[in-house]
Parts: C-alpha cells; sequence; structure tokens
C-alpha cells in the first residue's frame, strides 16, 4: 500500500506534477525532491510505502538508495526508447525522425537502462523545432504520468516490462555540445538542421569559432521566451 510518493524532479516541473498527484490522489503525501541534498535527507529516514517516482531530473540515486525503497523506483523519460539518454529531442529532430514520445521505466544506477515498462509515441509535425517538439512532450509526459499513478494506485506490483527495448546508443551532453559547434563552411542545409534541432537560448544555442574566438547565435529569436522542460521560465534563472 502506497504511503508517500516521492516526487524526484526539476523545479520548473514540480508544481505541474504535484498539482496533478493531489487531484488523483489528494489524501496521499508527496514529498518533492529537487536536490541531491533533499535526496539525502529524505532518505536518512524511514522509507516503508514511499514510491518514487522520477521525471526531468539529473539526479542519479544510488545502488543503495534504490535498494532501500521497498519496489522498483520509476522514471519517466521524455522521449521513446530509440533515444535514451540526454536532450532525446534534439537528436530526434536532427535525425529528421518521424516519431517522438515518452518512455517509462525501472530506475537503475545506469541512465536509460532500466526495463520499459511503457511507451508512448506520437508524429512529430513536418515543421516542428525544439521549442514545438519540447511543448509536445511535455503534455505526453503529464499523460504517461498520470497513468502510471493510476497504475500505482490500483496495484503497484503488477507494473510489468512491457517488451520494449533501449536503443544501442546513449547520447550525452558531449554530443550535444558537438552538435552545436558548426564546421567551418557549414552549408545552408546543414545550419537549417542544427538550428531546427538545437534552437537558442541560454546553454544551447549553435556556435562558430572565428580566428581564436568563440561566437554564439543571438539573432532576433532571442527575445522570445526560453523553456525548461517545455515550460516558459525567466530567461535569467535558467541560464
Amino acid at each position: 500500500m502506497l504511503k508517500e510518493i516521492l516526487l524526484l524532479t526539476d523545479p520548473a516541473m514540480a508544481g505541474l506534477l504535484s498539482e496533478e498527484l493531489a487531484q488523483l490522489a489528494p489524501d496521499l503525501p508527496v514529498t518533492v525532491l529537487t536536490t541531491k541534498d533533499q535526496v539525502v535527507e529524505r532518505f536518512e529516514r524511514s522509507l516503508s510505502g514511499a514510491q518514487l517516482i522520477a521525471a526531468g531530473t539529473g539526479i542519479i540515486l544510488t545502488e543503495k538508495q534504490l535498494a532501500a525503497l521497498d519496489g522498483p523506483a520509476y522514471n519517466l523519460h521524455p522521449g521513446p526508447p530509440e533515444y535514451p539518454g540526454l536532450f532525446p529531442s534534439v537528436f530526434a529532430l536532427y535525425d529528421g525522425a518521424e516519431l517522438f514520445g515518452t518512455t517509462i521505466h525501472q530506475m537503475t544506477v545506469e541512465i536509460d537502462q532500466g526495463p520499459i515498462v511503457a511507451v508512448e509515441r506520437f508524429e512529430i509535425p513536418p515543421d516542428a523545432d525544439r521549442m514545438t517538439l519540447d511543448q509536445m512532450s511535455l503534455r505526453s509526459l503529464i499523460e504517461m504520468f498520470t497513468a502510471l499513478m493510476k497504475r500505482l494506485l490500483s496495484d503497484p506490483t503488477h507494473i510489468k516490462p512491457c517488451g520494449e527495448k533501449w536503443g544501442s546508443r546513449r547520447w550525452t551532453k558531449a554530443d550535444f555540445n558537438e552538435l552545436c559547434r558548426l564546421p567551418d563552411k557549414v552549408s545552408e542545409a546543414e545550419f537549417l538542421r542544427r538550428y531546427r534541432a538545437i534552437g537558442e537560448g541560454p546553454g544551447h544555442a549553435l556556435e562558430l569559432m572565428l580566428h581564436g574566438h568563440r561566437f554564439i547565435l543571438d539573432n532576433q529569436r532571442a527575445t522570445q521566451p526560453v523553456y525548461v522542460a517545455g515550460i516558459a521560465a525567466d530567461r535569467d534563472s535558467s541560464a
């Protein structure tokens, strides 16, 4: 029987997911964890009956922490199994993928390697850029989060692997940084391909090295809102 939900997430998503939990199970205590220190402090106390769900977080639980839970912890990966690792929307757009989605999997100490229990896929509009796809991904993630919670509230012991497998390549921050660096004499087609996938904003913009100096793209679109996990955020606070 569930006694508490441990919601491990990014501060930008905490409010949305907490509201969803309040509607689904208004009497079920929810502890929001957004930092490693909060995780360590909570795991020092009893975890009996606590169910951990992670979404939009870069915090990785240790093997000891995972073992301390009564059952599997679940992570909602904002991408399909074909794109494990970081920035799945970026690499899906760069590849020209036609489908995207959300993956729910059991958490392990290795990133995006735990057994997959559910996948939802949807079509990527031909004109979608990173901002559009991240917003679509957020809606999908919330729907999958709701579906997972309903299953956990009904019977957490009946959530089994669905048979889907992870892709063989796990994308990293280094892969993303490399994609941001424009090659010398980049063609217009390659520039537009990367621009669609990466977009603009603090920490995610195309860059070019020229005569030993690093230039970062900051054109007229820089006045548009910055999105964190598909949620509009203050430009200064999201850097």
